[in-house]
């Protein structure tokens, strides 16, 4: 027992050294084990600590593998841990987001940013956050205390970007699949093995006549007929065994509303992912219109055979029918060409004895004869000549029948065509006291390329018909260029317009007037003569040019205004009061831009005429307009008066301007004619500086001759040509004053004396013989006569001539067979010069004319023989004239 204040059994038992040493070692076997164990304990925490870090490692090395981030944030809202790949939505290192508020990581995505909001609120989501290039599936749950406060919100985000696009394209391309299937007009289907309908399109809803959700129950085999049940069934047994398609079968359909249609259609497996067929799919298109379209084209085909029957015995009997028309055929081209011969014949026959009447009574009329001789032969010219134009109008008309009138396009000038045509149809229009003028517009070219000999015939056909049927008044030509042609850039359309003061031609005639043999009045044939073949001759050589012809009546400007103050007249009445109707004849050519040179005129300095200004005067307003167009297309001022009182008014100021003035003065005007006119202009103060022309369209015919030079610087006969006028005005600038007879005289001087050349005549009749060596002698040349071809051969073997005159149909030798063989001498004698041979022929058929170039000719005259043409032809081998070529 302790006792204090005495030593207890431990203290005692401590005192001892034995004691001592004992609890030392005690106490030092404890230290060690003390150390020992703490030193086993931190070795093993180390491993703990080691193999927790790896775990975490391995983690975080899962986590950041695999598309998912692991996040957690406090209560405050701060984004604490964040483990997996966020820098595909935040571009942003993980280490620089952690640590910062939600609210700054997503300021940029307020949508994700109010979702996570009601996770802090305490609401567990399960949501989709989406990001521009990033769509996450987000589970989030919140953490609360024993008190159910908030202490952290957990989540976890998987990275479904690419499978949420999959699924949105899918849905796309099955919403444009759907839209395919709705807009065709086949009917589409899927249906499974057993044939019930998986998908369809509306199509196939009409073509069953059933509505969309009743079908959507329905088996294909319902709206089948037993037998194509059966076929439908050994179709897709087919499609099982092979994988193959059916392109297309005809099936009977039975549709809701009971009919039968045929249906055409296809079938194609549908095979899953493992490659194994899970159902059909394919086309439906209804093809009863179809069926039916074949059903009647069956029928119409056995109708046809039984028409091919028929038509085989109408083509035995056509056949038949074609070997008669043949030899009718024959019997008609046998009729035509004796036809063409006769017409040959006929014109030789009637233009032998033509060309002695016309030209001995040429020859007659240039010796002294009395007056009543002089007639009687004027007679007999004029007969002879309207005899042979009824004969050339025959021709004509022969070849167009048979379809061989062609034209002979060649570069022209149209004035000079235009002027020189009205000129030769002035005296005939003089001698009736009528006024023939023309205009052509400025527009229309100056050169042209046609067949100016048909061009000129319609002209003088259609002006003289006009002569032929105005009594009074005026005939005027018009000519203007239409609207050129865009596709045809060579192409130039004229327009031609004839216009008279005649009889007119009542509307029910005027389409029967360009028929052969026809006039507006049968008895008009005996009153105004014809044949009744001119326009209708106009009318075939217009189309040949590509153009067309009409005829408008009435057409007198006068007579239409004494129509409009008498309304109760009709166009048709004859009345003696009205003017008469007049007629204008209209026909549009096509022509050409000229391909060559050879028209063109010399170039003339115009310059000298333009500081002096003309004064026109004339009654006629389109002689006025004509004559100022004229002036102005070569820049000369030119003023217009109607009548000489107008002009005599116009003269004071006229004579005030500059340069030399020149007056153009008609002859034939009402109330004062010219010649009263260049009295008084004369007479009148300054007068004497005038330059008058005078320009008539008939004779100049006056009481005192002897005041002609002092009246006029001039005169030219109307239709005035161009360059008439232009010659007028510069003679007159240079003074040139005569009168018509001196200039006359002065021409005959001054023409160059013509070279006389030995002529060989081969011509077998009498009368021919004696007038063309009358003609040739009287122009002074020499004549050798050859009574057929082969004395022609002969004499130009023994005699050198400068021209043979060769006619055509002559006996022993024709004159074709005579020039084959003079040209077959000059080649084998080497001839330098070749022998000009000029055809006289009285055939005036197609093809005549090249006939005789291809047997060897140089030229082609027609008989009658006509002076000038004569002349013409003969001058081309005059030594001043063009040499002839060496063929």
């Amino acid at each position: 027992m302790y006792s204090p204040g005495r030593p207890g059994r431990l203290e005692i038992f401590l005192m001892h050294p034995l004691a001592a040493a004992l609890v030392g070692l005690l106490f030092l076997v404890g230290l060690t084990l003390i150390v020992y164990n703490l030193w086993r304990v931190t070795r093993q925490k180390k491993r703990v600590e080691q193999k927790l870090s790896e775990k975490e490692q391995q983690l975080r090395d899962i986590i950041t593998s695999t598309p998912v981030v692991v996040f957690q944030l406090n209560d405050q809202g701060v984004l604490t841990v964040l483990e997996g790949k966020p820098n595909a939505a935040y571009n942003t290192p993980v280490e620089q987001l952690v640590g910062l508020p939600i609210e700054k990581v997503l300021k940029d995505y307020p949508e994700p940013l109010a979702q996570i909001r009601r996770a802090l609120s305490g609401q567990p989501l399960h949501t989709m956050l989406r990001f521009p290039k990033l769509i996450l599936e987000t589970h989030l749950i919140p953490k609360f205390d024993e008190q159910g406060k908030l202490m952290k919100v957990n989540g976890v985000a998987y990275d479904v970007t690419a499978r949420v696009r999959a699924e949105e394209e899918i849905r796309r391309r099955e919403a444009r699949y759907r839209s395919i299937l709705a807009t065709i007009e086949e009917g589409y289907y899927e249906i499974d093995l057993d044939g019930n309908f998986v998908l369809f399109n509306d199509a196939l809803c009409r073509i069953l006549t059933i509505d969309a959700s009743q079908l959507a129950s329905q088996n294909i085999r319902c709206f089948m007929t037993s037998e194509a049940e059966k076929q439908f069934k050994k179709l897709t047994a087919q499609v099982l065994e092979n994988y193959n398609n059916v392109k297309a079968c005809e099936l009977q359909l039975q549709c809701e509303d009971g009919r039968v249609v045929y249906g055409e259609i296809s079938i194609s497996p549908i095979v899953n992912d493992e490659g194994q067929i899970i159902g059909f799919r394919g086309i439906v298109r209804d093809v009863s219109d179809r069926k039916a379209a074949e059903e009647r084209l069956r029928q119409y085909t056995a109708d046809l055979e039984m028409t091919k029957m028929v038509l085989e015995e109408q083509a035995q009997e056509l056949a038949e029918t074609i070997e008669e028309l043949q030899q009718a055929k024959a019997k008609v081209e046998e009729a035509t060409r004796a036809k063409s011969e006769f017409l040959a014949n006929m014109s030789h026959e009637i233009r032998t004895p033509l060309n002695g009447i016309i030209g001995m009574t040429e020859l007659a009329l240039g010796t002294p004869l009395n007056a009543e001789q002089r007639e009687y032969l004027n007679i007999v010219k004029t007969s002879s000549e309207a005899l042979l134009t009824i004969i050339n109008d025959i021709l004509d008309f022969s070849k167009i029948e048979a379809g061989k009138l062609e034209l002979d396009p060649v570069d022209f000038a149209l004035r000079d065509l235009v002027a020189e045509t009205m000129k030769s149809l002035a005296i005939k229009a003089s001698q009736k006291n009528l006024e023939l003028v023309y205009a052509v517009d400025p527009e229309v070219p100056e050169q042209l390329n046609g067949d100016p000999v048909r061009l000129r015939q319609i002209l003088v056909n259609l002006v003289g018909n006009a002569l032929k049927f105005t009594q009074e008044g005026e005939i005027r030509l018009e000519v203007r260029r239409l609207q050129r042609n865009k596709e045809d850039s060579e192409a130039v359309f004229l327009q031609f317009t004839v216009l008279d003061t005649g009889i007119g031609i009542p509307k029910d005639k005027q389409a029967r007037i360009f028929e052969a043999f026809q006039q507006a009045d049968g008895s008009m044939t005996r009153q105004f003569g014809g044949t009744g073949l001119g326009l209708s001759i106009s009318a075939r050589l217009v189309e040949l040019m590509e153009g067309r012809i009409w005829v408008e009546s009435p057409a007198n400007p006068a007579y239409l205004a004494a129509l409009e103050q008498q309304t109760i007249r009709c166009p048709d009445q004859k009345d003696e009061a009205l003017p008469p109707p007049g007629s204008a004849f209209h026909f549009v050519v096509k022509l050409k831009h000229p391909v060559g040179t050879s028209h063109q005129k010399p170039n003339v300095d115009l310059t000298i005429l333009q500081p002096h200004p003309v004064l026109i005067v004339d009654d006629n307003s389109v002689n006025r307009r004509y004559l100022q167009d004229l002036c102005r297309s070569w820049n000369v001022e030119a003023r217009a008066a109607s009548s000489g009182p107008e002009a005599l008014a116009l003269l004071p100021a006229f004579l005030q301007k500059s340069g030399q003035p020149i007056v153009l003065l008609d002859m034939q005007m009402p109330d004062m004619d010219g010649l009263a006119v260049a009295k008084q202009m004369r007479t009148s103060p300054g007068g004497e500086r005038l330059k008058i022309i005078l320009l008539t369209s008939a004779g100049l015919q006056v009481t005192n001759p002897e005041e002609l030079p002092h009246l006029l610087d001039g005169f030219l006969l109307k239709p005035i040509k161009p360059s008439e006028l232009l010659d007028a005005i510069f003679n007159v600038l240079e003074s040139k004053v005569e009168t018509h007879a001196a200039e006359a005289a002065a021409m005959s001087k001054a023409a160059p004396q013509k070279q006389r050349l030995n002529i060989l005549l081969a011509e077998d009749n009498p009368v021919n013989q004696k007038l063309a060596v009358r003609l040739l002698e009287k122009m002074g040349h020499h004549v050798t006569l050859a009574g057929n071809g082969e004395q022609a051969v002969q004499l130009w073997e023994r005699e050198f001539f400068d021209v043979v005159l060769m006619d055509v149909q002559m006996p022993v030798m024709t004159g074709f067979e005579a020039t084959e063989a003079i040209r077959r001498l000059e080649a084998s004698k080497g001839s330098r010069r070749r022998t000009p041979i000029i055809a006289l022929t009285a055939h005036a058929m197609k093809g005549d004319r090249e006939r005789c170039l291809r047997k060897g000719m140089d030229g082609y005259l027609s008989k009658p023989l006509r002076i000038q043409e004569l002349k013409a032809v003969l001058q081309q081998y005059q030594p001043e004239g063009k040499p002839h070529p060496v063929s």
